[in-house]
């Protein structure tokens, strides 16, 4: 006798269907299925969500502006869905350009147009950067202490000789 392990009624015949141990109604295991599938979609958009979110708080912060204007807004939107950029490496290029190359913002509030010059350049940065922390995170330093003996110098007064008593 087997039970669907989401219904826990008897399951009858052979339609069923398994996913790890557990057997399911056929019905019950596409519930299951979509149910996985709309949390896994929460999930991203939440983590999109966040991200731009994120961008946007820097941009402002950068540009010393309340809220980002809409060409910048169609910017971003058009890096991510043509340029396939992501919301962090924009925000990273950004950072990457203005704060460690040290480029002055100036006049260019209204536009990231820059981005899609420098996202390259600043990903492999980043990548290297990761790299190099990841690398040195395994580095131990060793405090060893080395006793050096240093001899004394001959401090003795030499002995004269008078040349003239010869």
């Amino acid at each position: 006798m087997l039970k669907c392990a989401m219904c826990h009624l008897e399951i009858s015949g052979t339609q069923y269907k398994t996913k790890g141990k557990k057997r399911y109604h056929s019905e019950c295991y596409e519930l299951l299925i979509n149910k996985a599938e709309e949390s896994n979609q929460r999930k991203a958009v939440s983590l999109k969500g966040n991200e731009k979110d994120s961008l946007t708080q820097y941009i402002c912060l950068l540009y010393g502006i309340d809220e980002i204007p809409y060409t910048i807004d169609k910017q971003i939107e058009d890096f991510v869905d043509k340029l396939k950029y992501t919301y962090t490496g924009i925000q990273r290029t950004l950072y990457y350009f203005y704060e460690l190359q040290g480029n002055k913002v100036g006049e260019h509030r209204k536009t990231i147009g820059i981005v899609p010059y420098c996202y390259d350049e600043a990903k492999v940065f980043f990548e290297t950067a990761y790299e190099a922390s990841k690398a040195n995170a395994d580095f131990a330093e060793e405090n060893k202490t080395v006793h050096v003996k240093v001899k004394p110098k001959d401090r003795r007064i030499p002995y004269i000789i008078d040349i003239n008593s010869l």
